[in-house]
């Protein structure tokens, strides 16, 4: 049996109210529109990005390789 002073046999509960939830909404709406209006991250961070995946970076970053070397361009990859 748990006995109530052993900490390991509570898990932790997190209890956000409704407007605590409406106001987190918010602020990563603002946030999200401020940050896309002033262009802070470019188009290069998918992931966390509204509308880009994990798995769209790297077919991105191969179009853009691939047309530097067709253009004959030089192209460094790290």
């Amino acid at each position: 049996m748990f006995k109530k002073e052993d900490r390991g046999s509570h898990m932790p509960v997190t209890l956000t109210s409704i407007p605590g939830k409406v106001m987190e909404q918010l602020t990563l709406e603002t946030i999200s529109k401020y940050m896309k209006d002033k262009k802070v991250t470019g188009s290069s961070p998918h992931g966390f990005t509204k509308g880009k995946s994990c798995l769209r970076k790297p077919t991105a970053f191969y179009n853009e390789v691939t047309g530097l070397v067709g253009e004959g361009r030089a192209a460094a990859v790290v």
